[in-house]
């Protein structure tokens, strides 16, 4: 017993131990099942309420639940202003319309965008002082008056908005803005009204950096001096909006016009269909779908062009129209009810033919129209309307779609989700037109065989084109023809239809068929010869009657007022010498001349001559052609038989009859005289010879001649010496002539004299 004693110690305080390390594991246990069952009272506890505002402690939001909340809250010891990192407001039944004073001041962590409610009025003093983490505040225009006490520091942003919730989709106005820190202003297009919270489209000056984020959308405008702007730039999401709608006016601003290059910025594409009222002036690129909104009748319809971008198919069942808009015209669209689901308009798929007019191809009444009848137009763009198809496969409200008599209705059905079923004609009406005209394909797919029965009792004749299997009643006339490579029609072949009795029925040829005027094959012209018929078609001229188009026969009388072959002869007007001619037109069939293009005016070919004028001669020339009068004889009929004397410091001046125009030289006896020698002067010819040349021609008789294109004028004149120097004086003239000798003798004579009277005073004075 003593050896084994220490071992049972041992086990025994093995035992304890583990006894010991049970109980400390279910105390952990017990431990942590009392942290769990307490978990959701902790997290209860971080949220934190009181009156008019609730804080949650572990996100740091606070929420301010009516105007006093956002004071109030400053009051409760359990949220430090500093925990404050986000601030959200009651929205709706109850908004926030007014922070108190210094609501959030010194609310330093306070981050991000604090966007108070469309309807908010007034901000308190220091609202946001020392808010200095805050990136941006929306404030609606009318609190703006607070702004400079609100204390927003000077690197907060803040965007100054005015929204109207009844405008399209709701408008976010920018009225002012303040950068702060930012460089752009991003906003996410959601603002809160007091009813309700939703998105919005934004209208900002396109001076202002503001921009919408990713799928949201922004209208940019500028400001005219008129005061109306002009939409320079649309931005949106182009997978996000479908349909979009052109406003006319941002509120009280009116559109005067969209900027040529406004959808570039977009990114739009064939999924994208913009709505235009009429009169609004924009640019919608060619790719893109366009709507246009006119009034017609004194209704709102509305006409879908297809953009060059590809099909619009993906966004037909979106495609939304403004509310007073009743129908919508599709051109060369094919759709189905389903393919309109949200629309409220009456869907009017249509084509045109080479000739303008209008072939309906389906209608479509939306599943939200009351129960009342639609009918069809008769006219679609002003062009008149053939023939109105309707699928009646999937197409609600038949019963209420009406056609009057003016139009042929054909019934059809096709599935529209099976782009290969054919088409199967149930009904075919004849309304007051010559003929009904089947189609081979209706909107791509083919027309399959026409049984007897489709045909309504009002079916008096038919149009068909080659290749398509119809089975006529006998008393429906059938006209089969071919479409050339050129668009030509050509009737091949004639079905007459046979009355009761059996005999033949008249056949009446349409004016059009596929848009084209048609001509009947010769195997076609010579059936025609044995079944009645009007002659109808051709034309007659001034010397042939009309060529029946059915039969090709002459029928009727001439047209004598129909010249088809007029030539056109140019006026010609007359010379001198030679005749002219009015302008006129003459027949080649008849050689009837018109003075007008029409042949109208008739005249006779003798009175579209215009007599030769015959020359206006005067001086000698023609004034109209320039010819010289053979009989005309220039004369100086002034300075003939002029003296000139030596010494004199006047030229000798000679005038001619001849225009001055036709002036050619001076020639004196005979001798082509210098230029330099003379001038020349107008009326009519005047020639004066200068002094310096008559200087230094002899004394004596010369001849002067003026020479012109008409003739030659001629004169005679005299050159006298000039006088001697004695000529000058009265002294008398001695033998010789000398002066100095006559002065000499004076002299010897004064002396003789002095001498002797000398001799005499000295005799005195002894």
């Amino acid at each position: 017993m003593a050896g084994a004693y220490p071992g049972f110690c041992f086990r025994v305080s093995l035992w304890e131990e583990l006894t010991r390390m049970r109980k400390r594991l279910f105390a952990l246990l017990l431990a942590a099942c009392l942290v769990a069952g307490l978990a959701p009272a902790v997290s209860r506890a971080e949220v934190i309420e009181g009156d008019g505002y609730t804080f949650d402690a572990e996100t740091g939001t606070l929420h301010i639940k009516n105007d006093a909340g956002s004071t109030q809250w400053r009051s409760d010891p359990d949220i430090p202003k500093e925990a404050v990192k986000s601030v959200t407001f009651q929205r709706l039944d109850t908004p926030v319309l007014n922070l108190g004073p210094s609501a959030f001041e010194g609310c330093v962590n306070l981050t991000g965008t604090i966007k108070l409610n469309a309807d908010a009025t007034s901000i308190g003093e220091n609202a946001f002082l020392g808010c200095d983490q805050v990136e941006l505040i929306l404030i609606p225009e009318a609190a703006q008056a607070d702004i400079e006490t609100a204390g927003i520091p000077e690197q907060t942003a803040y965007m100054v908005y005015r929204y109207d919730q009844y405008a399209g989709g709701g408008y976010f106005y920018v009225c002012d803005v303040h950068y702060g820190s930012l460089t752009q202003i991003v906003f996410d297009g959601e603002i809160f009204d007091g009813t309700w919270s939703c998105g919005v489209v934004f209208a900002c000056e396109e001076t202002y950096n503001v921009v919408p984020a990713p799928d949201e959308t922004a209208w940019y405008y500028r400001t005219e001096a008129d005061g109306e702007i002009t939409v320079t730039k649309y931005v949106t999401n182009p997978a996000y909006r479908h349909t979009i709608e052109l406003p006319q006016s941002f509120g009280d601003l009116a559109i005067k016009q969209y900027a040529p290059d406004a959808f570039s910025h977009t990114g739009l594409s064939a999924k994208n269909i913009i709505v235009v009222e009429e009169g609004i002036q924009a640019t919608i690129p060619e790719e893109i779908s366009k709507v246009v909104v006119k009034t017609e009748n004194g209704a709102k319809v509305a006409y879908l062009t297809a953009g060059t971008s590809g099909s619009i198919a993906d966004s037909l069942h979106l495609l939304s129209l403004p509310q007073d808009v009743g129908t919508l015209f599709l051109k060369d669209v094919t759709c189905s009810v389903y393919d309109l689901r949200l629309m409220e308009a009456t869907a009017v798929c249509y084509s045109e033919d080479a000739a303008g007019t209008i072939v309906i191809t389906n209608v479509l009444l939306s599943d939200f129209m009351p129960e009342q009848e639609y009918v069809v137009p008769s006219t679609v763009e002003g062009k008149p309307v053939t023939t109105v198809m309707i699928n009646t496969k999937n197409n609600y409200g038949l019963d209420k779609i009406a056609t009057d008599g003016s139009v042929n209705k054909i019934l059809y059905e096709s599935d529209p989700y099976d782009d290969a079923a054919p088409c199967t004609i149930t009904q075919i009406v004849q309304g007051n037109r010559e003929s009904v005209e089947l189609p081979l394909t209706i909107v791509g797919r083919p027309v399959e065989s026409i049984p007897e029965t489709a045909f309504d009792e009002s079916v008096e004749s038919i149009v068909v084109p080659e290749g398509l299997d119809v089975t006529q009643p006998d008393d429906v006339c059938k006209l089969v023809y071919a479409l050339g490579a050129d668009g030509q029609v050509t009737v091949t072949d004639v079905i007459p239809g046979r009355d009761g009795s059996g005999a033949l029925k008249p056949v009446t040829a349409p004016g059009t068929i596929a848009g084209q005027t048609p001509v009947f094959s010769e195997a076609a012209q010579e059936k025609m010869a044995s079944i009645p018929h009007t002659h109808a078609g051709g034309t007659a001229t001034c010397v042939a009657p009309a060529a029946c188009l059915l039969c090709g026969q002459p029928y009727g009388a001439v047209d004598a007022a129909n010249h088809a072959a007029l030539t056109h002869v140019v006026r010609t007007d007359p010379t001198c010498t030679v005749a002219g001619n009015l302008e006129y037109w003459v027949c080649s069939a008849c050689g009837k001349a018109f003075l007008d293009a029409g042949g109208q005016t008739a005249v006779a070919l003798d009175d579209t001559a215009l007599a030769a004028t015959g020359h206006r001669y005067e001086n000698g020339k023609c004034t109209i052609c320039g010819a010289v009068d053979g009989g005309f004889q220039p004369a100086m009929i002034a300075g003939a038989n002029g003296v000139w004397q030596g010494g004199g410091k006047d030229g000798l001046a000679f005038t001619s009859n001849a225009g001055f125009a036709d002036f050619v030289k001076v020639q004196v006896d005979s001798q082509d005289l210098a230029p330099s020698h003379y001038t020349v002067q107008e009326g009519s010819t005047k020639v004066t010879l200068r002094a310096s040349y008559l200087e230094t021609l002899s004394a004596g008789r010369h001849t002067i001649a003026i020479v012109s294109s008409t003739g030659t004028a001629t004169a005679a004149f005299t050159i006298l010496a000039a006088p001697a120097d004695d000529e000058m004086t009265e002294a008398p003239m001695t033998g010789d002539g000398s002066r100095p000798a006559l002065w000499l003798a004076l002299l010897l004579l004064s002396g003789a004299a002095l001498a002797a009277a000398e001799r005499g005073r000295r005799r005195c004075s002894r």
